[in-house]
């Protein structure tokens, strides 16, 4: 063992629930209670899940953003998805607290599937029905959306 980490993460609680039915928060909770954690007979919906993080690689300051309708079309195409925009408008990529280095972070998607492959082209389909506008003029195609195919 290398670390026990006693916080839990929030940002994988929805992924557990899709593959486990259950929150990753169960495990500790049934600690605290005494009880030997079983997610054995636990099963979501889906075989994979995953926490994309949609993001820019050059700054520039966002013009607009998808609205509420818009997103909530996107997420309606594909069942238990969710859009969490990470920026606002008006601002500079760079103003962006906890960004990395080389990066910028411009919203966060939430999915799962029953295979990878599945998953990746949910996460496509998703991400190009999300329409932003920056500063430098670039278009959709120009982002950098991890275009890998497993």
């Amino acid at each position: 063992m290398l670390e026990i980490n006693t916080r839990i993460s929030q940002s994988h609680s929805d992924q557990f629930i899709k593959v486990h039915g259950v929150s990753n928060h169960q495990v500790p909770l049934d600690l605290a209670l005494g009880r030997m954690p079983d997610l054995s007979e636990c099963h979501g919906k889906y075989r994979c899940a995953a926490k994309f993080m949609l993001r820019r690689y050059s700054d520039t300051r966002v013009e607009k953003l998808p609205g509420e309708a818009e997103i909530r079309a996107a997420e309606s195409s594909i069942p238990d998805s969710k859009v969490i925009l990470t920026i606002d408008q008006g601002q500079r990529l760079s103003e962006k607290l906890n960004q990395d280095s080389y990066s910028f972070e411009i919203a966060n998607i939430l999915l799962g599937a029953q295979s990878q492959s599945e998953l990746l082209e949910s996460y496509h389909r998703l991400a190009d029905r999300l329409h932003f506008e920056f500063s430098d003029g670039a278009s959709p195609e120009e982002f950098q959306f991890n275009r890998v195919r497993y």
